[in-house]
């Protein structure tokens, strides 16, 4: 076996893989829907006016510059 024939069995396998716990990693660790808090941790919920309605992600690569 070469290695290309050894990296493509290895993509499918991983493909695999990754097909399979997809449902699982959806419901969470909670097995709720993803984005639905918790129950058990309502109480600690902030209301709903005050939660966020958008998130801006910012990724800086190497830091900030000065």
């Amino acid at each position: 076996m070469n290695r290309r024939e050894a990296l493509k069995q290895l993509a499918w396998l991983a493909a695999a893989a990754a097909g399979t716990s997809a449902p699982r990693l959806a419901e969470g660790a909670t097995g709720g829907a993803w984005g639905v808090w918790p129950k058990a941790y309502a109480g600690a919920a902030l209301p709903a006016g005050k939660q966020a309605k958008k998130v801006l992600e910012v990724f800086v690569s190497g830091g900030l510059s000065p």
